[in-house]
This record gives C-alpha cells, sequence and structure tokens, in this order.
C-alpha cells in the first residue's frame, strides 16, 4: 500500500552521522519539502546536527541497539534506510561494539518493521552491506557479480558480521527490500580522508583491483532508493554499489594518488614493498555495479572529479606543502617523514604486518601472506612495477543460468548440487521469497529463501561463521572453491579460530 496521496512519505535514516549516512541525509535534507525526514542519533551527535534540528529536522534520540528506541524511529514510516555499520578497522578493535550495531541493531529494525501494521508487506527497507562479504578476489578473480559465493577474508570479523546482519533483512520476509553492498567509499573532504590512516592500509595486496565510489554518490544511490515506487522491479535484490569504469584502478596507483595530493612521488618512495599483504583482502571490479545505476543514477564521479573535490576541500597548508614539492631537497625530507610515520605503523601497531613478522602472530602471517616463508620471498620494488591494465579474468560460475528470469525447482536443485549439497524440498511454489529447506554437504539442515541462496550467494548458516576453514570448504564445495584459489596449501594453517582474530582488540588504545 503507498502512502496516502496528502502526506509526505515518512522515510527513517538509521546511521545518518556516519560517512554514507551523511552523504545520504544531505541528499534527503535537500528533498524535505517532498519527504517526512526522520533520523534517529545518539545524543553525541546532538551538535553535529543542530542547525538541522533548529530548521525542523525530525529526531527520535536514541540507539539503534534498543529495541524500544528503534520502535520509536520507525512508528508510521514508509521507507527505513540503514546506513548503519561499524566499519574495519574499528570493527576489528571493537569486536562486541561492532556486533551491536552490525547485527543486533539490523535485528531490531526488522523486528521494529514487523511489528507495524502490514509492515512486511508496506514498508521499503533498504539496507547497506559490504563488498567485504565476497573477501579476497585478486586477478584473475577480480572481476565480480551479485549471487559470488560468500568468503570473508580470513580474521574479517566485519564481514562475518555484515553477513548475519545482511541475512537477517534477506530472510526477514519483508517483501520491499533491498540490499546494497557497498564498495570502499572515499570521502570528498580531505579531512575525513586523513581520519582513514590506520595500519589496515597495509593489508590490500597492491595487485588489488577496486572500484571505489565518492561519498557523494554513494549517499545519492542511498538518498534515491528512498524514492522508488513499491511496484518498481528494483525490490527484492541485491545490488553490488561502485563508481563504474570511472571509479575502477588497481591498489598500487590508489596509494600513489593519495600520496601525490600532498605533492610526495608515490608509494614506493615512503614505504616497502613487503610491508603489504600479498593476499586475504577484498575489494574488485563489479561487472553488474551498473545495475544499480540503471535504478539509482548516482554514478557520476571518475577519478579526475573526485581528485577534484578533494583538492577543493584541501587546507591552506596542505596546499603551500605541496608547492614546496617542487623543490627535490624539501620533498626527499617530507618522504622521510612520511616513511617514518608509515613504518611505525607497519612495526610497532599490533595491526601492523611487520608486527606480526617481529612478533611471531602465526595466525596473521599464514592468513595475509601464506606464511613466514612466502613473506621472506617478496620482491622488492624494482621487481613489481605498478600495472593499472586489466589482467585476463575468470568469471565465477553460479551452478544454474543465473540469465532467467523465471527459476523452477530444478535451478534450485542444480544450485544446491553445484555447492556440494542438496534442495531438501519435493515441491515449490516458484516464488523467490519462499523459504525451503536445504541440505550442505556436511549434512546440516537449514531453512532459506531461494532468493537468499541463488541470487545472493548465501549457504549454510552453520558452515559460514568462523572458525574459518576455506581449504575445508572447497574440497566440498565446487561452488565456493571458484574463489579459493590457493587449494588445500595455504600457509601451514587449514583452520583459523574467533580467538585468532582477538590479537588486534582494543589496539587502537
Amino acid at each position: 500500500m503507498a502512502p496516502a496521496a496528502d502526506r509526505r512519505t515518512r522515510v527513517v535514516l538509521f546511521g545518518a552521522s556516519g560517512t554514507l549516512g551523511f552523504a545520504a541525509f544531505g541528499e534527503l535534507w535537500r528533498r524535505r519539502e517532498q519527504l517526512d525526514l526522520v533520523v534517529l542519533l545518539r545524543r553525541p551527535n546532538a551538535k553535529r546536527f543542530a542547525r538541522y534540528v533548529a530548521q525542523g529536522l525530525n529526531v527520535e534520540w536514541g540507539d539503534a541497539t534498543s529495541i524500544e528506541d528503534v520502535r520509536r524511529a520507525v512508528r508510521g514510516a514508509d521507507v527505513v534506510l540503514n546506513a548503519m555499520a561499524v566499519i574495519s578497522p574499528a570493527a576489528d578493535y571493537h569486536p562486541d561494539q561492532a556486533r551491536a550495531v552490525n547485527v543486533d541493531a539490523v535485528s531490531n529494525i526488522v523486528t521494529a518493521i514487523s511489528e507495524e501494521q502490514d509492515g512486511l508487506a508496506r514498508i521499503r527497507l533498504v539496507h547497506t552491506s559490504t563488498v567485504g562479504l565476497t573477501g579476497d578476489r585478486l586477478p584473475p578473480l577480480h572481476w565480480g557479480r551479485v549471487g559470488d559465493p560468500l568468503n570473508p577474508s580470513i580474521l574479517d570479523t566485519y564481514a562475518l558480521g555484515k553477513m548475519a546482519g545482511e541475512r537477517l533483512v534477506l530472510e526477514s520476509g519483508i517483501r520491499h527490500l533491498a540490499v546494497l553492498r557497498m564498495t570502499f567509499i572515499m570521502p570528498t573532504n580531505f579531512a575525513a580522508l586523513l581520519t582513514l590512516r590506520d595500519p589496515i592500509m597495509f593489508h590490500m595486496p597492491l595487485e588489488t583491483r577496486m572500484e571505489m565510489i565518492s561519498s557523494d554518490d554513494a549517499g545519492l544511490a542511498l538518498a534515491n532508493a528512498a524514492t522508488i515506487d513499491s511496484d518498481s522491479a528494483f525490490w527484492g535484490r541485491v545490488y553490488n554499489v561502485g563508481g563504474g569504469p570511472g571509479m575502477r584502478t588497481m591498489a598500487q596507483r590508489y596509494q600513489d594518488v593519495a600520496l601525490q595530493l600532498v605533492g610526495l612521488r608515490g608509494i614506493r618512495h615512503v614505504a616497502e614493498r613487503n610491508w603489504f599483504a600479498t593476499r586475504n583482502f577484498h575489494l574488485q571490479y563489479f561487472a553488474d555495479s551498473a545495475v544499480a545505476d540503471q535504478y539509482l543514477q548516482f554514478q557520476r564521479d571518475d577519478i579526475a572529479s573526485y581528485l577534484d573535490k578533494l583538492r577543493a576541500s584541501t587546507p591552506r597548508w596542505v596546499t603551500a606543502l605541496r608547492a614546496t614539492m617542487r623543490f627535490a631537497p624539501l620533498r626527499w625530507i617530507s618522504e622521510q617523514a612520511t616513511r617514518a610515520t608509515l613504518r611505525r605503523m607497519a612495526t610497532k601497531h599490533r595491526n601492523g604486518p611487520v608486527y606480526w613478522v617481529d612478533h611471531g602472530v602465526t595466525a596473521r602471517l599464514d592468513a595475509f601472506f601464506g606464511g613466514l616463508a612466502e613473506y621472506r620471498q617478496i620482491p622488492d620494488w624494482d621487481d613489481q612495477p605498478a600495472d593499472d591494465a586489466d589482467p585476463p579474468h575468470v568469471q565465477v560460475v553460479h551452478g544454474y543460468d543465473d540469465t532467467k528470469a523465471v527459476w523452477t525447482i530444478d535451478d534450485l536443485r542444480a544450485a544446491a548440487e553445484f555447492r556440494g549439497g542438496r534442495c531438501a524440498a519435493a515441491h515449490w511454489d516458484g516464488q523467490r521469497i519462499t523459504p525451503v529447506d536445504w541440505e550442505c554437504a556436511r549434512g546440516h539442515r537449514f531453512h532459506a529463501t531461494p532468493n537468499t541462496v541463488l541470487h545472493a550467494g548465501h549457504w549454510c548458516v552453520d558452515c559460514a561463521p568462523a572458525p574459518w576453514r576455506p581449504a575445508e570448504e572447497a574440497r566440498i564445495n565446487p561452488y565456493f572453491a571458484q574463489v579459493w584459489p590457493y587449494g588445500a596449501q595455504v600457509g601451514v594453517r587449514q583452520e583459523y579460530n574467533e580467538s585468532d582474530a582477538e590479537d588486534i582488540v582494543d589496539a587502537d588504545r
């Protein structure tokens, strides 16, 4: 049921204080004459939103981890936008807080919607997820699509939480839902970009192919989703949300561009090659980000226009510093100072790769390098020139004809067999959101919609979470084996436990 014609659409936004959420808030605020906008905010954000409150912004003060606060915010909603997330590295340093926001708060939103009058049928929910669900996709697996296997990188507790939150949404019974799997969101404000400095920068292999998105475009995508009618084919699907062809690059090139903004020559002049992991991160090019853009019309920025925005927000002192870099001696001094800063992050911080080497953190060495021996073999910069080219790639297949608009139970059976299991349903009504019974190769039985399994790439709930055992899963699941290129010989470790990720808890303190 659409909202009555004589009233504005009531849009409830969660996560308005974050990078994505605040960009979406700005877009929605500009449309406040057409929308009845409600945001749920914690009290510490009062100062940031004071001028909007003074202009009539409807705020529910509270916390999304409280079901009562969420119920108040969702009351009377037509559309709910969830931009909340505790992302890495904060999620790695504070896993309990991340779980509360990325899973428990999502459950609260789903519950609150279900308790509204006709909520499951009437209210539209747009939930933001992450590219991190598909994990390590280095060449030749660097082109990804919705429906590819979910393979959160080893020790990535953030991705595990987001995967659980996404599944809650997909299995909620909400008729009009959409999941936006966001790529790396790049702040268009220079000061905000500086806050990203953390040893996690070394976790991304320099060969990674990445399709980024500016925070402006990401916010526009989420805001535009609030205006899509209930009868649109947009609903009921998962989307990869990236910036499109103009925002695709290689990680090493991205590192160079970021440094060149302040007048430095590039990453090889301020860091050692073996400070950077060789596997086990995430990001990829999206073969299907144009699908989301067809509905949401958000892909405006390319790398050049994004950099123009950053330059426009650059403080004067940075502009002055960049000007001095024309003089080689001053540039050399700045590069040495930058190298010293990055060296401290790599060697002294518990999340730094050289720290793992020096302190024998074998779980992380195995996960991010394949072991200490492989780490020792990393060549220097001269042997690995930057290359922005798109190398040959392998397209992951999904085990059924994913070009079909209508599935049959034979498609469900084929997909399950390709995953090493079976579809245990004797009959199915043909509706993608009708749950059926499945069984994985280990004999676990679970209940899930075909939309969750075939379209979104989820599988057995008992096999998905930590401990991480990708080599074992690859042996029994041909679908998953496509995205585990290391076979059974990844370092010295075949299985990782949740406790292996606890070594960096509170490392930011």
